[in-house]
């Protein structure tokens, strides 16, 4: 009972978050597009949830837990090709926030890329700064 209550609560704040979203795109496309990647990665942390059932073994739980990180590694995959899209689109309409985009859009992707990691132990620093340099490196070879 308390997964699907957590569901429920995650879907309606979903809801709401959209509601001011859409308020705020209609201002501007820069917005629309950090809007729109912050839905993507919204979605991928639903597989976070695993549903947990009375009387089930801890070998059961253990492969679900297994198959949510099978499942939120696809989701942000394909969020990530989603996103790249968005990117390409906002910087072409919006050329002179160019710069402003692609620390964004290189910034979501750091926060993408950390939704797996965070499935996996941290191993250090020196390793999330190269990872924010190499997300950057994507965001300007993204750039159209």
């Amino acid at each position: 009972m308390t997964a699907f209550r957590t569901l429920c609560t995650v879907v309606v704040l979903m809801a709401l978050a959209n509601i001011t979203m859409a308020q705020q795109r209609a201002k501007l496309p820069e917005m629309d597009m950090a809007y729109t990647l912050k839905s993507f990665t919204a979605r991928c942390s639903l597989a976070r949830i695993p549903v947990r059932i009375e009387g089930r073994t801890s070998a059961q739980i253990s492969r679900d837990l297994i198959l949510s990180g099978d499942a939120m590694q696809a989701c942000i995959d394909k969020a990530k090709v989603d996103g790249r899209e968005v990117y390409r689109k906002t910087v072409l309409v919006a050329p002179a926030s160019r710069a402003m985009l692609q620390h964004v859009y290189a910034l979501w992707l750091g926060y993408a890329n950390s939704m797996i990691a965070h499935m996996e132990p941290q191993e250090s620093v020196a390793q999330d700064r190269l990872e924010a340099a190499i997300n950057d490196m994507q965001a300007r070879l993204d750039t159209p």
